[in-house]
C-alpha cells in the first residue's frame, strides 16, 4: 500500500455516539425475538441531557421476573400486551395494555409475569429526571393511565428507532424522553385550554333548557357524542361534570326567585326544572347551606348586592 494514501475522511456527527451491540438475553422467561440495546453516554450527556442507557422491547412468558435491591436508573415501561406484576414501595400493582409503568430503580423493586406479556422501555437519567419523577409519582402514582397515547407511541418509537439504528444520537433522544416526561406532568396539571367548541355549544343548550326537564343523555346527543365520552370532556374542560353544571344553572335562578319574588317554593321548583319540591329542598340546602325558606329570609331582610 502506497505509504502516502490516507483514507477519505468521514464526516462524524458530535452528538451521536457507536452503539454497544445487541446485548445477549439469556434471562429466564425472555424470549429470543425481544431486544435490548446499551448506550454509554457521553461526558457532556451524562452531566447535562437525559440520557437512555439500555432501550428495548421484551416479549416474555410467564417465568420473567426481575427483582434488585438498586439499579442506577428510572425505568419507564409502555405494556403492549399481558399484564406486569410489581412490588415496590411495600405496595403491590398492576400494569395493563396500554398502562405505563414509572419506577426509580435505584430503590428495591421487583416485577414479574403469570402469562405472556410485552413491552416496550427505556432505563433513564441525567438532567432534571428525579424532580419530573417524583412531581408525575407523587400526582399519579407508579402505574399511570395516559388518556392519549400519541404523544408517548411517537416520542418512544423514535427513542427505539434512535437507540438501533447503529449511532446514538444523544440530543435526539434527550428530546423525545423530555417529551414524554413533560406529557406525563402536563396530565396531571389543570387544563386552562379555551372550551372546545362541543362543550361551548353544550353550554348554551344548557343554559337554554336547563329549567325543562332535560338529562345529561339529551345534551350528549345533540352534540353527538356518547353520554360517557361527553361527561369526560366537559369535566376535563369546565371542572365539574354536565349534570353538577345543570344543577348550577337551576340553583343560580332559584336564588334570584327567592330573593325578588313571593312565588312559593312549589312553583319556584317547577321554574328551575327540579322534579319535585323535595328535591328542590334538598339540592339547595346541600349546595347553599339553608332552606329555600331559611335563605328567602335571609336575603329579604339583608337584600344581596
Amino acid at each position: 500500500m502506497d505509504e502516502n494514501y490516507s483514507a477519505p475522511h468521514r464526516r462524524l456527527d458530535p452528538n451521536s455516539v457507536r452503539t454497544i451491540q445487541q446485548l445477549p438475553l439469556n434471562e429466564r422467561g425472555i424470549l429470543k425475538k425481544s431486544k435490548m440495546y446499551l448506550h454509554l453516554p457521553s461526558q457532556f450527556t451524562h452531566k447535562s441531557l437525559f440520557y437512555a442507557p439500555y432501550i428495548g422491547q421484551f416479549f416474555c412468558d410467564e417465568s420473567y421476573s426481575v427483582r434488585r435491591e438498586n439499579f442506577d436508573y428510572y425505568l419507564f415501561i409502555l405494556i403492549d400486551s399481558g399484564s406486569l406484576y410489581v412490588n415496590f414501595e411495600g405496595g403491590e400493582y398492576i400494569a395493563e395494555p396500554q398502562n405505563v409503568l414509572l419506577l426509580n430503580c435505584k430503590k428495591p423493586h421487583g416485577y414479574y409475569a403469570k402469562g405472556p406479556l410485552s413491552f416496550r422501555f427505556f432505563h433513564f437519567d441525567g438532567s432534571i429526571s428525579a424532580q419530573l419523577y417524583d412531581l408525575i409519582v407523587s400526582r399519579q402514582g407508579y402505574i399511570l393511565h395516559p388518556p392519549d397515547q400519541v404523544i408517548l407511541e411517537d416520542a418512544l418509537n423514535a427513542i427505539l428507532a434512535l437507540g438501533t439504528d447503529g449511532y446514538h444520537n444523544e440530543l435526539k433522544i434527550s428530546a423525545q424522553i423530555h417529551v414524554i416526561l413533560s406529557e406525563l406532568l402536563s396530565q396531571t396539571m389543570p387544563s386552562y385550554d379555551v372550551p372546545s367548541r362541543v362543550v361551548t355549544t353544550a353550554i348554551k343548550l344548557m343554559e337554554n333548557h336547563f329549567f325543562e326537564d332535560i338529562s345529561v343523555k339529551d345534551i350528549a346527543d345533540s352534540v353527538f357524542y356518547s353520554e360517557y365520552h361527553f361527561s369526560r370532556l366537559f369535566k376535563k374542560q369546565i371542572g365539574i361534570p354536565p349534570h353538577a353544571y345543570i344543577i348550577k344553572l337551576r340553583i343560580t335562578l332559584a336564588r334570584q326567585l327567592l330573593a325578588n319574588t313571593n312565588n312559593p317554593v312549589e312553583i319556584i321548583s317547577e321554574k328551575c326544572g327540579f322534579n319535585s319540591p323535595q328535591h328542590f329542598i334538598r339540592c339547595f340546602s346541600q349546595h347553599v347551606g339553608h332552606t329555600p325558606i331559611q335563605y328567602r329570609k335571609k336575603v329579604q331582610n339583608y337584600p344581596e348586592k
